[in-house]
């Protein structure tokens, strides 16, 4: 996984400093993305009836 900057320029090049914060922040959003999904069919395999809570 490589760093990312701050800009990318009109051709392409990166730009600025590498920003420590947003650098994590790809890796975290697609670990969301790809865990809402499994998260609703857990709970959505659990029935309308059962008595248990999410």
């Amino acid at each position: 996984m490589g760093l990312l900057a701050e800009e990318i320029g009109p051709s392409g090049e990166q730009l600025g400093n590498f920003a420590e914060t947003f650098t994590p922040l790809s890796p975290i959003m697609a670990a969301t993305t790809l865990d809402d999904p499994l998260h609703r069919a857990a709970l959505s395999s659990r029935g309308a009836g059962d008595a248990r809570t999410a």
